[in-house]
C-alpha cells in the first residue's frame, strides 16, 4: 500500500469486534480454553491489538468469565450479550449490532474476528484491511483458509 492510503488508513476509525459467547456444542467453554498458556479469546485479542489500524478492540459474549478476560486484556466488554442473540442459532450480525449499539465509538469499519482461529498472523489482518480500503468498490471482505 502506498503511504498515502497507509495515512488514510490510520486516519479511520476500525473496530475489531469479537464474538465469543460461552456456549459451545462441540467443545464446552472453547473460547477460554489456553494453549500455550493464554486462551483462544486472548490470542484474538492480542492479534487486534497488534494491528496498524485497529483503534478499538470490543468483546462481544453473554460470559461474565468472557467479560473478566477481555477486561483484564483491557478491550471493552462492558455490556453482556443477551442470551436471545447467544445460542447456537444466533447470529454473529445480531451480537455486532448489539456491540455497536451499546458503544460511543463510531466505526469506518469493522474487523471480525473469531477466537477460534489461533493461527491467524496479524500482518493478514492488516493486508486484509489495505485491501478493503484501496478498493473503493469493495464493502466487505472475508478471508477464507483452505483445511
Amino acid at each position: 500500500m502506498s503511504d498515502r492510503r497507509k495515512v488514510v488508513a490510520n486516519k479511520l476509525k476500525i473496530i475489531a469486534i469479537i464474538p465469543a459467547r460461552m456456549g459451545s456444542k462441540g467443545l464446552k467453554n472453547k473460547n477460554i480454553l489456553k494453549i500455550n498458556g493464554k486462551s483462544l479469546l486472548e490470542y484474538a485479542i492480542l492479534n487486534a491489538k497488534k494491528s496498524k489500524y485497529i483503534n478499538f478492540v470490543s468483546v462481544s459474549t453473554d460470559s461474565k468469565k468472557i467479560q473478566f478476560i477481555a477486561k483484564k486484556n483491557n478491550v471493552n466488554c462492558d455490556k453482556l450479550r443477551p442470551k436471545i442473540i447467544s445460542g447456537d442459532r444466533s447470529s454473529t450480525s445480531d451480537a455486532i449490532k448489539h456491540t455497536l449499539k451499546h458503544i460511543s465509538y463510531k466505526p469506518d469499519y469493522i474487523v471480525e474476528l473469531h477466537p477460534t482461529y489461533i493461527f491467524r498472523k496479524t500482518k493478514t489482518i492488516d493486508n486484509a484491511i489495505e485491501l478493503l480500503i484501496k478498493n473503493k468498490t469493495f464493502d466487505s471482505l472475508i478471508s477464507i483458509n483452505e483445511i
